[in-house]
C-alpha cells in the first residue's frame, strides 16, 4: 500500500485527523461520535466567526430536525473530549443569543506523516489544497450523507415505554418492571433525536393494568389517544435457567419499528442492549447507553431505586440513589431523582441543596432541560420553607431554560408553577397571564391538548376572586382532562377542590360527599399525604356543621400523616385546624394549646404570615374569655409586624378583630372604621375569601344604627360578590324597613323563605310576620 498522508489539525492538547477521522487528546486516542466529529470539524473551518445554531444544525445534521438538547449535548461531548467546559470555555466559546465559536489556537494547520517524501505539484499562481485533504472532506460528506440516508426519519416519533411484563416468577425481581422502564427512559433522555411520553404519563395510564393480558393493538390504541404516543415499547423478561431473555417490540397500529430478543445474566444489561439496538435501527446515539456505571450492581441500584421512587416509596429509594451517588457523584440524573425524593419525604433543606446543585451542573454541562426541571424542584421547595421572594426569580430562571428546549410542554409547566406563584401572592392578573401562556404552550406541544394543571389553576385563582361559577367550571375540564389520562391523583385533588367550592357555595352535603369520594381514590392508591390534605379539609367542614368530634379526629389524623412525612407546613396547618375544631367545641384551653403549636412551627419554617393569624386566632381567643387587653395588645403587635413584612391577610383579620370588639361594646363609630380598613386591605390585596363576611358586618352594624348610607353601600357592594345569598336577602330587608319601604322588606324575607328554604329559621318567621302585619296596618 502507498504511504498516508493526514491532514492533522492540532489545538491546545488535542489533535483532530480530518482523514482518519480521529480525535487524540494529550496523546490519547478519544472515543468521539461522528456528529461530535463533524461539529468540531465544522466549528474549526469557520473559526473566524461565531455560527449560529441553525447553520450547526444544517451542516451537521445535514437538515434533520433536531431538538436544541442534542445540539447542546453535542457541543458538551465536544467540549470534554478536548479538555473544554462550560465554564472555561478555552475551545469552543459560547456566543449567547447566537451559537458557538472556534477560539483555540492552532498550532499547525496541516501536518503531512509519511514514510518517505511526498511533493504536491501545483500550477504557477493557483492556491492549491493537497489533493488528500479533498478527499479527506469527501470521505467526511460522505459519511454524514451515508448516515442520514440510512437512518429511518425520527420525525413526529413519541415513543411510550411500558412497564415490563416480568415473567420470571421470581418476588426479588418484583423491581424490574418499574425500574428497567425507568431506565430506559432515562437511556432516552439522554439522546435528544427521540422523543418520549413520560414515565409518569405512563404509569398514570396503565398503573393497574394487567399489561401482558391486553391485546398489544388495544395497548396502543389507549395510549396514542391519552398520550399522543406515535409507537409503543413492549418489553418481556423471562428466567431461561441461569439467565433472563428480555423481548422487545416498538410498534404502532401500522407498522413495527424494531424488535428483538437477548439473553444475559443481567436485567439491567439487557435493557441498555435494546434501547442501543433501537437506538441504532433509528440513527441515534448509542454512545450514552452506560448511563451510570460499567458496574452492574450500581447500575442495578440505580433501577431499584427508580422503581422505589415510582410506587411512591421514596424513604427506600432515597438509600438505593445514595449508594450510586457514592460511586459517581457527579451523576445528574441520580442526583435530581434523589431531590425529587428528599422533597416529597418533607426533608427541605437537604432537597433544596441538590435541586440547587443539580442546577449548577445542569447551567455548566448546558443541559437547558435538567436546568429548568432543578429550577422547577427548587421553586416548590422555596414556596414550602416561606422563601416567597425567591420562587418567582428562580422559576423565570427555568422558563429561560425550558424555552431553549424544544418541549413545549416543560415550558407549559414551568408556566403554570409561575401562574400558581402569581396566586399565593394574590396577583391575580399576573397569574391568569402565566395560566394563558401555559395553555397556548401545552396546545402547542407534541400532545396537542391543555394539561388539566392549567384549569385547576385558574380554578384556584377564580374562587380567590369570589368567580365561583367559572371555578366550577374551571374544575369540570381539569377532572375531565385527568381522568381522560388516568390520572387518579389529580383526579382526587379536583374531587378534594370540589368540595372546597361547595363549601364555599353553602352546599356542605355535597362538599362531604366530594371529599370523601377524593379520600376514597387516595387511600385506593397508596397515596397517605393525599390522605393528609383531604381530612384537614374535612375537619374545618365538620366544624362548619356542629360535628366537632368528627372534626377533632380527622385534625389529628391529618397531623399523624404530616408528622410521619415530616411536612411542617401541614403538621402546622393541621394544628390550627384541630385548634378551630376544639375552639367550635368550645373547648378553649385545648384550643390555645393547639394553636400555640401552630404557630411555633410556621414561625421555625419562616411562614410569617401563617404565624401571625395564628396569633390572631389566640387574640379572638383571649377576648372571648374575656381577656380584652391582652387581645387588644396582640391586635397591635399583629397590625405593627403585618404593615413592617407586607402582610395583607394577618392585617385584615387584625382590623376584623378590632371590628367585632368595638362592636361588642357598643363604640360603633369605632366598629364601622375597623370594619371599613379591613374592606379596604382586601380591595388593594386580592384576599377576598373573607370580603363577603366583612361587609356582612359592616352592613349589620350600620343598620343597627339606621345609618342609611353605610348600610346601602355595604349592601350594594355585597350584591355584587353574592347575589343569591339568603342573608344578604334578610339585610335587602331590613334596609327596605329603615326606608319606610314594607312592601319590599315582605318581598325580600318572602324571596328567602321560598328560594333558601334549607336556611329559613324562626327569626325570618317572626320578621316576615311583623312585615305583614304592619303591611295590614299600614304602618310600623
Amino acid at each position: 500500500m502507498g504511504d498516508k498522508a493526514h491532514n492533522v489539525i492540532r489545538f491546545g492538547e488535542a489533535e483532530l485527523d480530518l482523514a482518519a477521522r480521529e480525535l487524540r487528546w494529550q496523546g490519547e486516542l478519544q472515543a468521539i461520535e461522528p456528529r461530535v466529529f463533524e461539529l468540531l470539524a465544522f466549528l474549526i473551518q469557520e473559526r473566524h466567526r461565531a455560527v449560529t445554531k441553525d447553520e450547526i444544525q444544517s451542516e451537521v445534521w445535514k437538515g434533520a430536525i433536531v431538538s436544541e438538547t442534542a445540539l447542546t449535548r453535542a457541543v458538551m461531548k465536544a467540549r470534554r473530549a478536548v479538555g473544554d467546559s462550560a465554564d472555561r470555555q478555552a475551545v469552543i466559546r459560547t456566543v449567547h443569543g447566537h451559537g458557538y465559536q472556534f477560539i483555540a489556537s492552532q498550532r499547525s494547520d496541516t501536518t503531512e506523516t509519511q514514510s518517505a517524501p511526498t511533493t504536491v505539484l501545483a500550477r504557477p499562481g493557483k492556491k492549491v489544497l493537497p489533493w488528500i485533504g479533498v478527499m479527506a472532506l469527501m470521505l467526511a460528506l460522505a459519511m454524514v450523507l451515508w448516515a442520514s440516508l440510512r437512518s429511518p426519519a425520527t420525525d413526529g416519533l413519541r415513543l411510550a415505554v411500558l412497564p415490563i411484563i416480568d415473567e420470571t416468577g421470581d418476588s426479588e425481581l418484583q423491581w424490574v418492571s418499574l425500574g428497567l422502564m425507568g431506565l430506559g427512559n432515562q437511556l432516552l433522555d439522554a439522546h435528544g433525536d427521540i422523543a418520549k411520553v413520560s414515565t409518569d404519563e405512563v404509569l398514570r395510564q396503565v398503573a393497574d393494568s394487567d399489561i401482558g393480558a391486553i391485546d398489544p393493538d388495544e395497548l396502543f390504541a389507549s395510549l396514542s389517544k391519552t398520550t399522543k404516543a406515535s409507537h409503543v415499547m413492549l418489553t418481556r423478561l423471562e428466567d431461561t435457567a441461569g439467565s433472563f431473555r428480555l423481548t422487545y417490540r416498538v410498534f404502532s397500529d401500522s407498522e413495527t419499528l424494531v424488535e428483538g430478543t437477548m439473553v444475559d445474566a443481567e436485567p439491567v444489561a439487557l435493557m441498555r442492549g435494546a434501547i442501543a439496538h433501537m437506538l441504532r435501527e433509528l440513527g441515534g446515539d448509542v454512545a450514552e447507553t452506560r448511563v451510570i456505571s460499567d458496574d452492574p450492581f450500581i447500575n442495578e441500584a440505580f433501577s431499584r431505586a427508580l422503581s422505589l421512587s415510582l410506587e411512591g416509596r421514596c424513604q427506600e429509594a432515597l438509600p438505593m440513589f445514595e449508594v450510586v451517588l457514592a460511586s459517581d457523584p457527579g451523576n445528574a440524573g441520580a442526583a435530581y431523582e434523589w431531590a425529587v425524593c428528599a422533597r416529597i419525604s418533607g426533608m427541605w433543606q437537604e432537597a433544596r441543596d441538590r435541586f440547587d446543585a443539580v442546577a449548577r451542573d445542569a447551567e455548566r454541562n448546558e443541559d437547558p432541560a435538567l436546568l429548568a426541571k432543578a429550577l422547577n424542584g427548587l421553586a416548590t421547595v422555596q414556596l414550602r420553607t416561606g422563601e416567597q421572594s425567591a420562587v418567582r426569580p428562580t422559576l423565570s430562571r427555568g422558563l429561560a431554560a425550558a424555552l431553549i428546549t424544544d418541549d413545549r410542554e416543560l415550558v407549559g409547566k414551568l408556566h403554570v408553577s409561575l401562574g400558581i406563584d402569581a396566586y399565593k401572592a394574590r396577583d391575580f392578573e399576573t397569574a391568569r397571564a402565566d395560566l394563558s401562556r401555559a395553555r397556548l404552550a401545552f396546545t402547542e406541544s407534541d400532545r396537542g391538548f391543555v394539561s388539566g394543571e392549567v384549569d385547576a389553576a385558574l380554578a384556584n385563582v377564580n374562587m380567590a376572586e369570589g368567580r365561583l361559577d367559572e371555578a366550577d367550571t374551571n374544575l369540570g375540564t381539569a377532572l375531565q382532562a385527568f381522568r381522560d389520562v388516568g390520572d387518579r391523583r389529580n383526579e382526587a385533588k379536583m374531587l378534594n377542590n370540589y368540595g372546597y367550592l361547595r363549601r364555599l357555595q353553602g352546599r356542605s352535603n355535597e362538599a362531604e360527599a366530594y371529599h370523601l369520594e377524593s379520600l376514597a381514590i387516595r387511600k385506593d392508591i397508596g397515596d397517605r399525604v393525599g390522605q393528609g390534605r383531604i381530612l384537614g379539609m374535612l375537619s374545618v367542614l365538620y366544624g362548619e356543621s356542629g360535628a366537632h368530634d368528627k372534626a377533632i379526629t380527622a385534625s389529628r389524623e391529618a397531623i399523624d400523616i404530616a408528622t410521619a412525612a415530616n411536612d411542617k407546613l401541614y403538621i402546622a396547618t393541621g394544628y390550627a385546624q384541630l385548634a378551630r375544631a376544639y375552639s367550635l367545641a368550645g373547648d378553649s384551653a385545648a384550643a390555645i394549646t393547639a394553636f400555640t403549636e401552630s404557630g411555633e412551627v410556621f414561625g421555625a419554617i419562616g411562614d410569617y404570615s401563617r404565624e401571625a393569624q395564628v396569633r390572631m386566632r389566640l387574640a379572638r381567643l383571649a377576648w372571648q374569655s374575656g381577656e380584652t387587653t391582652i387581645a387588644a395588645e396582640e391586635i397591635r403587635r399583629v397590625k405593627s409586624d403585618a404593615t413592617a413584612r407586607s402582610m395583607p391577610q394577618p392585617l385584615i383579620e387584625a382590623f376584623e378583630l378590632e371590628g367585632d370588639i368595638a362592636e361588642s361594646e357598643r363604640r360603633t363609630d369605632a366598629a364601622l372604621v375597623a370594619y371599613r380598613e379591613a374592606i379596604a386591605q382586601v380591595d388593594a390585596s386580592g384576599f377576598v375569601t373573607g370580603q363577603v363576611r366583612l361587609l356582612s358586618k359592616l352592613a349589620s352594624v350600620a343598620l343597627d344604627n339606621d345609618d342609611e348610607a353605610a348600610a346601602e353601600s355595604a349592601i350594594g357592594r355585597l350584591l355584587a360578590v353574592a347575589p343569591n345569598d339568603a342573608n344578604v336577602w334578610r339585610m335587602q330587608a331590613r334596609l327596605s324597613e329603615l326606608r319606610g319601604d314594607i312592601d319590599a322588606a315582605v318581598s325580600y324575607m318572602q324571596k328567602v323563605r321560598d328560594d333558601a328554604p334549607t336556611r329559613w329559621n324562626d327569626n325570618d318567621v317572626r320578621a316576615l310576620d311583623r312585615y305583614l302585619n304592619w303591611k295590614v296596618a299600614g304602618e310600623p
